[in-house]
This record gives structure tokens, C-alpha cells and sequence, in this order.
């Protein structure tokens, strides 16, 4: 049991349970149970790395987990939700978030983001684009 994930350039993918053999790049590489494989097709950029793999599979349950700077985390609800996000200060681009928030609606989990992080993320909804100040 395995999740791929494939935006633009860039493909991931993390192995629940069983084995895989990848061939990138004339490379060889085992996955085993655990294991996360990023590449960057543009790069031509290998990253591996220990997860836990239901960070990466809880879509399926409606869930959506982060664990990574704010600025992938708007990368990533861009894309599940069709909004275009805007952070306005540079130094919460990096701000690590750490999250577990149901899917079920943008308006939903951008409210649980603020209150998390109330001490320095400001959020505003505003059509179809969301500000971060």
C-alpha cells in the first residue's frame, strides 16, 4: 500500500505497507514501510526520508495533516481548494505548522489555523484568495 502524489514537476511518494523498487534517474531504490521518496523532475533532485505514513494517507478518511512551513501548507490548500493564497510577511513563510484539521471546508480549517497560531498569523477570506498577515 503505497500514496503518489504528482503536482506540476514534483512527485512523492510514501510507502504504508509492503515493499517498492523505484528506477529514477538510473537509480535503484527499495522503499520499505515508512519510507518517503520526493522528485523533482526539473532538479532532477532525489529526497528520502522516515514519515509516518497516515500523515500522508488521511486524505482518504477527510483529513488533512501538516507538518511543514506555512508556505507549503498554502501550496498544498491551493491546490485542494482552488484559492490563491497571499503571505504577506516573509518571516511566516517559514513558521512551522503542525495541524490535523477535517477537509471539509476551507472556511473550516483556515478558522482552526487561527486560533492555533492566534499569537502571530492573522487570516482573511476574501473571495477567492485567502491573506496571511
Amino acid at each position: 500500500e503505497f500514496n503518489v502524489r504528482s503536482r506540476g514537476e514534483k512527485s512523492e511518494i510514501v510507502l504504508e505497507e509492503g515493499h517498492i523498487e523505484l528506477s529514477i534517474e538510473a537509480q535503484r531504490i527499495t522503499m520499505k514501510p515508512g519510507d518517503y521518496i520526493s522528485y523533482s523532475e526539473s532538479q532532477k533532485k532525489i529526497k528520502s526520508k522516515k514519515v509516518k505514513p497516515s500523515d500522508y494517507t488521511a486524505w482518504k478518511d477527510g483529513i488533512v495533516i501538516f507538518n511543514k512551513a506555512l508556505s507549503e501548507v498554502a501550496a498544498d490548500l491551493e491546490i485542494l481548494y482552488g484559492v490563491e493564497f497571499n503571505i504577506e510577511r516573509e518571516n511566516l513563510k517559514d513558521r512551522l505548522i503542525q495541524l490535523s484539521v477535517p477537509a471539509d471546508s476551507l472556511e473550516q480549517v483556515l478558522e482552526i489555523l487561527e486560533i492555533m497560531y492566534s499569537e502571530d498569523i492573522n487570516i482573511q477570506l476574501e473571495a477567492e484568495q485567502v491573506r496571511i498577515y
